[in-house]
């Protein structure tokens, strides 16, 4: 049986990589033998509102889920990708204005980076778990504008009480990891 540090150990030779496809934000790349997709990572919250025990969510129209089986509307988290020169910090500032309509409060302290992992074996994008409780004080409704896409425009904010946390049925791995790690904050 191999050791965990020679398995992990690093490869400093130079890398390979053939671009096969690179429109917008989505590069399909040749490296190690592997067809790669390279995305910006992404920043993704469920916002708890503490002073209603709630928790925020979105309902997404989806195109690639509503290719496969045609519903209308997803239940995700608040969720973008990071821009270039963004941390995840701030893209996750700028999601919440866009995607909830919640302009925090300059002051506010209470982020928490609960986690972070990669997309799938053939995405070299990372996803950024943040948790965010939220007092009255601490933010701002605001018109929530989305991105300009068609599939925003059609998107609502969902606001579910904490005494259904355990019927909802998330849309996604990145949303049903995010809940599954706020649950266990909320224990």
């Amino acid at each position: 049986m191999k050791k965990l540090s020679k398995i992990i150990k690093k490869d400093n030779k130079e890398k390979k990589v053939d671009i096969l496809f690179d429109e917008n934000h989505l590069k399909i790349l040749k490296y190690n033998d592997k067809n790669i997709i390279e995305t910006n990572d992404i920043v993704l919250t469920i916002p708890h509102l503490l002073d209603f025990d709630e928790l925020i969510f979105r309902k997404e129209l989806i195109s690639a889920f509503n290719y496969n089986d045609n519903k209308n509307f997803y239940l995700t988290a608040v969720c973008g990708g990071i821009e270039k020169d963004e941390t995840p910090k701030e893209a996750l500032i700028r999601e919440l204005e866009e995607e909830a309509g919640i302009r925090l409060d300059i002051n506010y302290t209470k982020m928490e980076k609960i986690g972070e992992f990669y997309i799938g074996k053939m995405s070299s994008n990372k996803a950024h778990i943040y948790y965010l409780p939220l007092n009255n004080n601490d933010y701002v409704k605001v018109e929530a504008k989305g991105d300009g896409t068609y599939s925003e425009s059609v998107s609502s904010v969902l606001r579910v009480s904490l005494n259904y946390i355990n019927d909802l049925k998330p849309a996604d791995l990145p949303t049903a990891l995010c809940l599954e790690k706020i649950k266990n904050i909320l224990k």
